[in-house]
């Protein structure tokens, strides 16, 4: 697969596989992989018979924007987001939205020949819209010729036809289905952007490292934004973020947690959660209110390592608190992560590996040679 490349503002990464009818996630027979970041990507499917599966692996690698995908003519079926497998969902016809990563299938058109090519479209779908462009070839025969034109949505990321919707990721439960732990402890984050260039996810920026020498693997210590869980068994924490009132923008922000997955318990756009409340209790006590209809706590809860916090409103998670580390919980957009939107979990502090002298000694660096002059 070749490329041409044209900056539009967004990074979309695409890897394929084909395998045949009967065994979908079988032997792979071809594997090819490119970054679509601008028009004219063309991918050729060498595969012969129209009863052939495509699997493709698309990563959204922008830091900024959500990105609308599709491919002419063809439906797919979601099988895995976030490297986790889900319930196979079809999706014909809709969009995919991309937060982070997703796995799916493609069967041949049984329609389709040698020479049809179909348009692979990506479409920024927040702030300024930018479109990516590949074609989707059966055989050997040039991108150009015979494109069949039957597009989902259009260059400004709308929809093309009224049976075209949104994929929505509480459509994802994970696969097989998986019990969901009771929650021992919940934490409150109130997100805020207290400064034009500022946002935090809870109360004050997170300091990379606190501006010391040694890490917090190496040397724990009670730092601004770390909370520190049990130091010896795990525990089953829920997280509910909330857009605070009085931020500066109430905009809607990705959030990202490393060494874990978690359930996706639910969010909702122009919400607030009730403070004062366990996401068991509202589940339960506010029965007929919008913000319990919005709570998944049963086995179908999505399990992803990255999830969607509303505008003007909340997101709630749960995560098992199983491995020992400091893990950073933060906004995906890489202006907000730098200037502190991010906290740290400090998990079974006791299980820590142990380090020598060696490790934990900074080493002394000479100073660098001044450049002279040409």
């Amino acid at each position: 697969m070749s490329s041409s490349s044209m900056d539009t503002g967004m990074s979309l990464s695409m890897a394929m596989s084909s395998g045949p009818m009967n065994n979908p996630s079988g032997t792979l027979r071809a594997a090819s992989s490119e970054t679509m970041a601008g028009m004219a990507v063309h991918a050729q499917m060498g595969a012969d018979g129209n009863n052939t599966w495509f699997t493709f692996h698309l990563v959204n690698a922008g830091a900024a924007q959500e990105v609308g995908f599709s491919i002419d003519g063809h439906g797919m079926w979601v099988i895995a987001a976030d490297g986790a497998y889900v319930r196979p969902v079809r999706i014909q016809p809709q969009i995919l939205t991309l937060i982070n990563s997703l796995f799916f299938l493609i069967l041949r058109p049984s329609s389709a020949r040698n020479t049809n090519s179909y348009t692979i479209r990506a479409v920024t779908r927040t702030h300024q819209t930018y479109e990516g462009r590949a074609y989707l070839t059966y055989g050997n025969t040039s991108a150009n010729s015979s494109t069949v034109d039957a597009p989902w949505m259009s260059v400004i990321g709308s929809f093309s036809t009224n049976q075209t919707t949104l994929l929505d990721p509480a459509q994802l439960p994970p696969y097989p289905l998986q019990d969901l732990p009771r929650a021992t402890r919940q934490l409150w984050l109130d997100v805020n952007q207290t400064e034009s260039t500022v946002w935090v996810l809870h109360r004050v920026p997170f300091q990379d490292n606190n501006n010391r020498v040694l890490p917090l693997l190496l040397a724990p210590r009670a730092d601004p934004g770390v909370f520190s869980l049990s130091e010896t068994e795990q525990e089953v924490i829920d997280v509910v973020m909330q857009i605070a009132p009085d931020s500066l923008d109430a905009m809607a922000h990705p959030i990202h947690l490393h060494g874990h997955y978690f359930r996706v318990l639910g969010s909702k756009a122009n919400s607030m959660f009730p403070s004062n409340m366990t996401v068991n209790e509202v589940k339960n006590r506010m029965r007929d209110s919008d913000i319990a209809a919005a709570l998944d706590l049963s086995n179908t809860s999505p399990q992803r390592d990255s999830a969607h916090l509303p505008e003007n409103g909340w997101l709630a998670i749960r995560f098992t608190a199983n491995n020992p580390g400091v893990w950073l919980l933060h906004c995906h957009i890489n202006s907000h992560l730098s200037s502190g939107m991010a906290i740290a979990f400090m998990e079974m502090r006791n299980h820590f590996s142990s380090f020598d002298t060696a490790v934990t000694t900074v080493p002394a660096i000479a100073p660098l040679t001044p450049l002279a002059e040409a």
